[in-house]
């Protein structure tokens, strides 16, 4: 590379030549002074100052070393100080360049070829689950509390026992899903909108009851719709796989209330209040499926309140529902969308 320096030491001036030599990427400028850089010390003979242009554009002076209390001296150099020589970068820019274009090509046709292992069309499809779904509905919630007694409140019992159900249904291998899962306000016409969107196989909805007839009254009751309403009727039929008009119908409901009442009455050990008729009911008469709902207590008597809000009991109103919806299942002429339930 083409440079030139001058050297000052004290007042003394001189010119200075030399030559570059180039090995690999390292550049080395020797300049010969005519006259002895460092000025009144005799013990330095050598008039000889080297300059090396490395790698990373930085220039190094080698001086001659310096004893005793010799001056600082002063060099300076003029021209392109910070850029690389050309011949530098000349000698290995094709390697870089080949070495970018293999990069390249390898990590393109590592993505390519992972696209094309995980393209969507060649992935086998889902298995589908044939499994029966079961809906469990938490009554009530949000701004509507549903009834109170001692203390106890419907809604939040009503939640926790439907959680535990559904949780209880999933341990026995069957599928099972919520229509809340947290305190929100759901109308009837959604929850009922809900079950039939997800082609459920039944419906339970769990409540719990009050009377301000007597304290004394207690147990688990038991409500039904039938006839549906002429959609509902015509799903739940066409589920079932008998005509609309057929007796199964309507007993594949009334069935289904008597399993769960029978099976919470004995897992609970709770009086048992049969089961009702009431047509009335948006969530049991609008939903394409079996449905029932069940009122597990009475919040008016001390003790059933008392007990609706342990969990232990919540605990057994689960296993009473999940031990009626086994044996409904089992006992009905037609298996609920075709599948039969497993046994535990």
């Amino acid at each position: 590379p083409r440079r030139t320096a001058g050297v000052a030491a004290g007042d003394d001036s001189f010119r200075a030549g030399g030559d570059c030599a180039i090995a690999g990427h390292t550049s080395q400028l020797s300049i010969t002074c005519e006259k002895k850089i460092f000025r009144n010390v005799p013990d330095i003979v050598e008039n000889i100052v080297k300059l090396i242009i490395k790698r990373n554009r930085t220039f190094q002076f080698l001086l001659p070393a310096v004893t005793g209390r010799s001056p600082k001296p002063r060099i300076a150099t003029s021209g392109r100080a910070n850029r690389r020589p050309r011949s530098v970068l000349g000698a290995s820019w094709w390697r870089r360049a080949l070495w970018s274009v293999m990069i390249g090509l390898v990590l393109g046709g590592m993505t390519f070829g992972l696209w094309w292992w995980r393209r969507p069309d060649l992935l086998p499809p889902p298995l589908q689950d044939e499994r029966p779904l079961i809906v469990i509905d938490a009554g009530h919630g949000g701004v509507d509390g549903g009834t109170q007694g001692f203390g106890v409140l419907e809604k939040d019992i009503a939640l926790s026992t439907a959680v535990r159900t559904a949780r209880e249904l999933r341990q026995r291998g069957l599928r099972a899903t919520l229509t809340r899962t947290t305190d929100i306000a759901i109308t009837l016409e959604d929850r009922a909108r809900m079950v039939n969107n997800l082609g459920a196989a039944a419906l339970v909805s769990v409540h719990f009851n009050f009377t301000t007839a007597s304290s004394l009254v207690r147990g688990v009751e038991t409500f039904i719709s039938d006839p549906k309403e002429l959609s509902a009727q015509r799903a739940v039929a066409n589920q079932l796989g008998v005509p609309s008009d057929d007796p199964a119908v309507g007993a594949a409901s009334t069935a289904l209330a008597d399993a769960i009442r029978t099976a919470v009455c004995t897992q609970a050990r709770t009086a048992d209040r049969g089961t009702r008729n009431r047509p009335d009911l948006a969530v049991t008469r609008r939903t394409h499926c079996p449905a029932v709902l069940v009122e597990c207590a009475y919040l008016s008597n001390p003790d059933d309140a008392t007990r609706a809000a342990t969990p232990a009991w919540q605990a057994s109103l689960a296993q009473g529902i999940t031990n009626g919806l086994m044996q409904w299942s089992h006992s009905l002429p037609f298996a609920p969308t075709g599948h039969r339930i497993p046994a535990r």
